[in-house]
Protein backbone atom coordinates (compact mmCIF):
# COMPACT_ATOMS: atom_id res chain seq x y z
CA UNK A 1 0.00 0.00 0.00
CA UNK A 2 2.38 2.69 -1.26
CA UNK A 3 0.90 6.07 -2.13
CA UNK A 4 2.11 7.51 -5.44
CA UNK A 5 -0.60 10.10 -5.95
CA UNK A 6 0.69 13.66 -6.30
CA UNK A 7 -1.39 16.62 -5.19
CA UNK A 8 -0.91 20.16 -6.47
CA UNK A 9 -3.71 21.92 -4.62
CA UNK A 10 -1.69 22.41 -1.40
CA UNK A 11 0.68 25.11 -2.59
CA UNK A 12 0.56 27.53 0.38
CA UNK A 13 -0.15 27.08 4.09
CA UNK A 14 -3.83 27.58 4.94
CA UNK A 15 -3.72 28.66 8.58
CA UNK A 16 -0.27 30.02 9.42
CA UNK A 17 2.62 31.85 7.72
CA UNK A 18 5.30 29.13 7.52
CA UNK A 19 4.75 25.58 6.30
CA UNK A 20 6.53 22.21 6.38
CA UNK A 21 5.49 20.49 3.13
CA UNK A 22 6.32 16.85 2.38
CA UNK A 23 7.82 16.30 -1.10
CA UNK A 24 7.81 12.48 -1.20
CA UNK A 25 4.98 10.03 -0.70
CA UNK A 26 5.28 7.44 2.03
CA UNK A 27 4.51 6.63 5.63
CA UNK A 28 5.46 8.48 8.80
CA UNK A 29 5.54 6.98 12.25
CA UNK A 30 3.94 8.91 15.08
CA UNK A 31 7.29 8.92 16.91
CA UNK A 32 8.97 10.86 14.08
CA UNK A 33 6.12 13.38 13.88
CA UNK A 34 6.12 13.85 17.66
CA UNK A 35 9.89 14.42 17.73
CA UNK A 36 9.64 17.12 15.04
CA UNK A 37 6.60 18.69 16.74
CA UNK A 38 8.47 18.94 20.06
CA UNK A 39 11.32 20.81 18.38
CA UNK A 40 8.84 23.25 16.84
CA UNK A 41 6.90 23.75 20.08
CA UNK A 42 10.07 24.30 22.09
CA UNK A 43 11.21 27.19 19.87
CA UNK A 44 7.83 28.76 19.04
CA UNK A 45 6.39 28.71 22.59
CA UNK A 46 5.57 32.23 23.75
CA UNK A 47 5.94 33.80 20.30
CA UNK A 48 3.42 31.99 18.12
CA UNK A 49 1.61 28.72 17.56
CA UNK A 50 2.10 25.41 15.75
CA UNK A 51 -0.62 23.59 13.81
CA UNK A 52 -0.25 19.85 13.02
CA UNK A 53 -2.02 19.20 9.72
CA UNK A 54 -1.88 15.37 9.51
CA UNK A 55 -3.19 12.88 12.07
CA UNK A 56 -2.37 9.15 12.43
CA UNK A 57 -4.96 7.02 10.66
CA UNK A 58 -3.57 3.48 10.32
CA UNK A 59 -2.70 0.90 12.94
CA UNK A 60 -0.05 -1.75 12.32
CA UNK A 61 -0.71 -5.08 14.00
CA UNK A 62 1.66 -7.77 15.11
CA UNK A 63 1.41 -11.25 16.56
CA UNK A 64 3.88 -12.56 19.14
CA UNK A 65 6.81 -14.50 17.67
CA UNK A 66 5.99 -17.98 19.07
CA UNK A 67 2.31 -18.15 18.09
CA UNK A 68 0.89 -20.71 15.68
CA UNK A 69 -1.04 -19.79 12.54
CA UNK A 70 -4.67 -18.77 12.86
CA UNK A 71 -6.51 -17.48 15.93
CA UNK A 72 -7.25 -14.06 14.45
CA UNK A 73 -5.38 -10.89 13.80
CA UNK A 74 -2.57 -9.69 16.04
CA UNK A 75 -2.81 -6.81 18.50
CA UNK A 76 -2.14 -3.23 17.36
CA UNK A 77 1.34 -1.99 18.24
CA UNK A 78 2.06 1.13 16.17
CA UNK A 79 0.27 4.00 14.41
CA UNK A 80 1.40 5.39 11.08
CA UNK A 81 0.41 8.32 8.87
CA UNK A 82 0.11 7.76 5.10
CA UNK A 83 1.37 10.93 3.39
CA UNK A 84 0.88 12.10 -0.19
CA UNK A 85 3.47 14.36 -1.76
CA UNK A 86 2.55 18.02 -1.48
CA UNK A 87 0.70 17.80 1.85
CA UNK A 88 1.63 20.05 4.76
CA UNK A 89 2.75 18.36 7.96
CA UNK A 90 3.18 21.46 10.14
CA UNK A 91 2.28 25.13 9.93
CA UNK A 92 3.55 27.76 12.37
CA UNK A 93 3.93 31.50 12.88
CA UNK A 94 5.34 34.02 15.35
CA UNK A 95 8.99 33.96 14.21
CA UNK A 96 11.08 35.82 11.66
CA UNK A 97 11.73 34.07 8.35
CA UNK A 98 15.37 33.30 9.21
CA UNK A 99 14.42 31.76 12.56
CA UNK A 100 11.65 29.76 10.90
CA UNK A 101 14.06 28.44 8.25
CA UNK A 102 16.52 27.32 10.94
CA UNK A 103 13.67 25.66 12.82
CA UNK A 104 12.60 23.85 9.63
CA UNK A 105 16.13 22.47 9.17
CA UNK A 106 16.22 21.19 12.77
CA UNK A 107 12.78 19.56 12.61
CA UNK A 108 13.25 18.09 9.11
CA UNK A 109 16.10 15.94 10.43
CA UNK A 110 13.54 13.96 12.44
CA UNK A 111 11.31 13.19 9.41
CA UNK A 112 12.45 10.35 7.10
CA UNK A 113 10.84 11.91 3.98
CA UNK A 114 12.10 14.90 1.97
CA UNK A 115 10.40 18.17 2.84
CA UNK A 116 10.26 21.81 1.73
CA UNK A 117 10.02 25.09 3.63
CA UNK A 118 7.12 27.23 2.35
CA UNK A 119 6.37 30.87 3.24
CA UNK A 120 3.02 32.52 2.65
CA UNK A 121 3.56 36.17 1.67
Amino acid sequence: MFIKKKTDKFLLPKFKIFGFRIVESGFLSTNAVEAARRILIRHVRGFGSVFVCLKPSLWLTKKPSDVRMGKGKGSPYKQIIPVQSGKFLFEWDGLSEEQAKDLFVKSSRKIPLRAKFIVKH
